[in-house]
C-alpha cells in the first residue's frame, strides 16, 4: 500500500537538485515569496524569525479527527492543513514534508497517491482531491503492525473484549467503542517502553528506537493475530526514524533528539516550542544531502533488525524483566 516504500525517494532522484530548490524555497520564503494565501500550501510563512508564527498548537476540538500519522497529526494541530483533519488536499502533504521537515516531497508523492488508490482521498468534481486523515485508519493504508505506540489492532480479538455485553447501565464498553477505543489511542505502556531509553543528556537516539523497534516486534509475535507483511516490514523500519531525525535539534549530528521532543509528538501530536526544520535554523550549514542519505542507511539498517526480530527466539518473561526492569511490557 502507499507506505510500502516507507517514504523512499526514488533512486533516481537528483540530490544536488532537491538541495539547490531547499535552498531556493528558503530564500524566497524569506522574501514573502511562494507564501501566504495565494501559494499552493496556503498560509505558510517558512521565513518568519519564528518558524511557527501563525500555526501555533491547537489541540483537536470537538468533530476534528486525527490518523495514524503523527506527523500528519501535527500538520493539522499546527494549522498548516485544515485543523479539522477533514477535506484536506492530500497532494499539499508532500509539498509539506519538504517545508516542515527538509525531506524530497518525491518520497511522499507515492502516499498520496495511493491514498487515492486505496479510496481514503476521493477526487471532487472540481478535480482536487481530499482526504479526511482519520480514514488513513482504514486498512490497506496508513496504520500497521508493530506502531511505536498504537497498538496492534487485532488484539481487540479475545474472547474477553469479544463478549462483553452492550448497553446496559454499568456494563463494560461495548465491543465497537472497545474496538475505536484500542485502536485511535496511544498506548501508555508502548511509550513508556520508548523513554525508558532516555539517556543522561536527556536524549533518545535513533539507536534506542531500533532496539525498541526489534522488542516490539518479539512482542507482538507473542499474539497469534500480529501481521506484518513485507511491505509492513518496510514500514516499520522507516516509521522508527522518522522521530528522532525530524525532532533533533543537531546542525550535522541527526542521530538523537530531546527525548521531551519526542514525549510531546506522542502525546499531543505538537511540535516543540521554537521548532524549525534545519535548513530554517542552520541555513547553508545544514546539508541536506548527508541528511537523505542518513535517513536511507538508518532505514535499511532497521528492516536488517526487523528481519533479526522475525526470526529470533522469543525471550521468556524473566529475560525480559532482566533487560528492562519495572518497566511494564505492553501486550500488544
Amino acid at each position: 500500500t502507499h507506505v510500502a516504500n516507507a517514504h523512499k525517494v526514488p533512486k533516481d532522484l537528483d540530490m544536488e537538485k532537491f538541495a539547490a530548490d531547499l535552498k531556493k524555497l528558503r530564500i524566497e520564503s524569506g522574501l514573502g515569496y511562494g507564501t501566504g494565501q495565494n501559494s499552493r500550501t496556503g498560509n505558510i510563512n517558512p521565513g518568519s524569525p519564528n518558524f511557527l508564527d501563525g500555526h501555533e498548537f491547537i489541540p483537536p476540538g470537538p468533530g476534528d479527527v486525527r490518523g495514524p500519522c503523527p506527523f500528519i497529526n501535527v500538520m493539522a494541530n499546527h494549522g498548516f492543513i485544515n485543523r479539522s483533519g477533514k477535506n484536506v488536499p492530500v497532494f499539499v502533504i508532500p509539498e509539506l514534508a519538504t517545508i516542515l521537515f527538509d525531506l524530497p516531497s518525491a518520497g511522499f508523492v507515492p502516499i498520496a497517491n495511493m491514498a487515492v488508490f486505496d479510496g481514503q482521498a476521493v477526487v471532487q468534481p472540481n478535480g482536487e482531491t481530499l482526504l479526511d486523515i482519520d480514514d488513513l485508519w482504514n486498512r490497506p493504508g496508513e496504520e500497521r503492525d508493530a506502531s511505536q505506540v498504537f497498538p496492534n489492532p487485532l488484539l481487540v480479538l479475545t474472547d474477553e473484549r469479544l463478549n462483553k455485553p452492550s448497553g446496559c447501565e454499568g456494563c463494560p464498553v461495548a465491543n465497537d467503542e472497545k474496538f475505536v477505543d484500542i485502536r485511535y489511542t496511544v498506548d501508555e505502556d508502548l511509550l513508556q517502553q520508548i523513554l525508558r531509553f532516555t539517556d543522561e543528556n536527556g536524549h533518545l537516539t535513533l539507536a534506542h528506537h531500533t532496539e525498541f523497534l526489534k522488542e516490539r516486534i518479539m512482542d507482538s509475535r507473542e499474539n497469534h493475530f500480529f501481521l506484518l507483511s513485507e511491505e509492513s516490514q518496510e514500514v516499520a523500519a522507516g516509521q522508527y526514524t522518522l522521530p528522532v531525525l525530524i525532532l533533533g535539534e543537531d546542525v550535522a549530528d541527526f542521530s538523537f533528539a530531546p527525548a521531551s521532543n519526542i514525549e510531546g509528538l506522542w502525546r499531543f501530536f505538537r511540535f516543540p516550542e521554537g521548532y524549525a526544520p534545519r535548513s530554517v535554523r542552520f541555513g547553508d550549514a545544514f546539508d541536506p544531502i548527508e541528511y537523505e542519505r542518513f535517513r536511507q542507511e538508518n532505514n535499511e539498517h532497521n528492516l536488517e533488525v526487523v528481519h533479526e526480530a522475525l526470526e529470533a527466539p522469543l525471550p521468556t518473561k524473566e529475560e525480559k524483566t532482566k533487560l528492562r526492569g519495572a518497566v511494564k511490557v505492553a501486550t500488544m
